[in-house]
């Protein structure tokens, strides 16, 4: 639908408007989605696990 169709459409009704131009909304990407939720997704530098392992020999 036009910008002017639309607002033609929602003088005359509002809701069925709102709900009409709901439709062509697109759904976002799943990283652009709320809440951001990341499971088991990241891992530990191998360096930094290198060096909490020093950490401990030498503790």
């Amino acid at each position: 639908m036009k910008k002017k169709e639309i607002l033609k459409l929602a003088k005359r009704d509002f809701e069925k408007a709102w709900v009409e131009t709901g439709k062509n909304l697109k759904n976002p990407h799943h990283d652009e989605e709320y809440p951001r939720l990341h499971f088991q997704t990241a891992r530990t530098h191998p360096l930094s696990d290198t060096m909490a392992q020093l950490r401990q020999a030498y503790l």
